[in-house]
Formats: C-alpha cells, sequence, structure tokens
C-alpha cells in the first residue's frame, strides 16, 4: 500500500468525494503552494510565503506546461478541469492520457466520468481528517496533512455517474471494470491494485519510490 486511507466510498458510507480545491484556493496558502511548485521542480525560491519573481516565473512555467497538456488531450468538463488544474502538469499528462481513453469507455458502459477530486492541501487534508473527531459530520479520512497521497499534486480521484439519471455510482464494480477494460499506462498506479485497501475510484502518478513517506519527506524538505 502507498499510504494510509485517503477517502473510500464503499468503506465510508458511500461519502461522494466532493472536495474540489481550485487552484486559486491553492494559491492563497502562500507556502503550501511554494512547496508544491518546488515539488514540481519548479520553484528555487524560499519557502516565505511571499509571491516574488521567482514564484511568477514558476507559475509561469506551470501554466505553459499545463496548457500544452490540456490541448494535446482536450478539454473536459469544468469539474474535471477545475480539479485537474491542481495537479502537477507531469502527472496531468500521465493521468490525461489515461482519461481520454477511459471517458470513451465509461460512456459505453453507461456512466459520465468526471475528475472529482485532485490536490489537497495540508491544511485542507486536516480540515477533513477533524470532520467526525473534533468536528461535527462523519469521519471521511484517517489521514492527516501530508499523510495522503492528495497532498502532492499527483492524485485524482475520479467519478462515475449514471447517464441518464445522473446518479453516482458508490459500489466498487462499475470502477473494477472500468480498470479492467482501460488499465492504467505503467506511469500511474490505480488505487484498487492496493492490497492493504482498495481504492476502485484513486489513481496516482508514480513518483519516488511510491511511498507517501518518500513524497512527504521531499515536499517538506
Amino acid at each position: 500500500m502507498l499510504g494510509f486511507l485517503i477517502w473510500n466510498e464503499t468503506t465510508l458510507s458511500g461519502a461522494i468525494k466532493n472536495t474540489d480545491m481550485d487552484i486559486d484556493d491553492m494559491k492563497k496558502e502562500t507556502r503550501y503552494w511554494q512547496r508544491l511548485l518546488r515539488f514540481g521542480g519548479y520553484y528555487t525560491g524560499q519557502i516565505d510565503g511571499i509571491r516574488g519573481k521567482l514564484q511568477m516565473a514558476a507559475e509561469a512555467q506551470w501554466d505553459a506546461e499545463q496548457k500544452a497538456v490540456r490541448e494535446k488531450f482536450g478539454v473536459l468538463d469544468d469539474r474535471s478541469e477545475g480539479n485537474l488544474a491542481t495537479i502537477l502538469p507531469k502527472a496531468q499528462e500521465a493521468l490525461r492520457g489515461w482519461l481520454s481513453r477511459a471517458i470513451p469507455q465509461a460512456r459505453e458502459m453507461g456512466y459520465t466520468l468526471k475528475v472529482i477530486c485532485g490536490t489537497r492541501s495540508y491544511d485542507e487534508q486536516n480540515e477533513l481528517y477533524a470532520q467526525g473527531r473534533t468536528k461535527p459530520g462523519s469521519r471521511v479520512t484517517n489521514a492527516r496533512g501530508g499523510y495522503s497521497n492528495h497532498n502532492f499534486g499527483i492524485a485524482i480521484d475520479i467519478g462515475l455517474f449514471d447517464a441518464e439519471t445522473g446518479a453516482y455510482m458508490t459500489k466498487d464494480a462499475a470502477y473494477d471494470k472500468l480498470a479492467e477494460l482501460v488499465p492504467p499506462p505503467e506511469s500511474v498506479e490505480w488505487g484498487g491494485s492496493w492490497r492493504s485497501l482498495h481504492d476502485a475510484p484513486h489513481y496516482q502518478f508514480r513518483v519516488l519510490d511510491g511511498s507517501t513517506a518518500a513524497l512527504r519527506n521531499k515536499f517538506n524538505a
């Protein structure tokens, strides 16, 4: 298993993973955003919360690469694009490549596929972790900030929706079938392949040795 429990519909009361954090929200958490830019190889400045020239240049490079990837594979629905915009461009390329094959297959199966979760900052992850513990609501994750692969700009969750009714599919069967028909490339790992946790809607770009600890150590360095 690559990390701790992220958010699994089948084991957590069928909750929809509606945790969209758009790129503008992410940029407001300046130190986190700087770390993500640095993690992706775009930023070489200090993690100081000040948006200087190095950060602006890093953002411009991110935007240019993301635009090129989007043009290569085509624009998706607004929700999917909003979530994909929070993913590292290199990871986006691998994930969009898979999505370009998975979306038509899902349509043949009678579903509309959308990307319903992308990157979550440490603060947002901690807010989710507090739910059902120190805040009202049901528990939706066992991962604190820094212990979810969604915190590092490499992971997405997909949602399958009935094409006629719009109903959200909460059972693993449809997601498992999609992964069987459209297996991800070597550069993308499917959460349904994990032994300790079957997280069928989860896909992530392979980086470092795949462990959450290695990702966290590099991200926090």
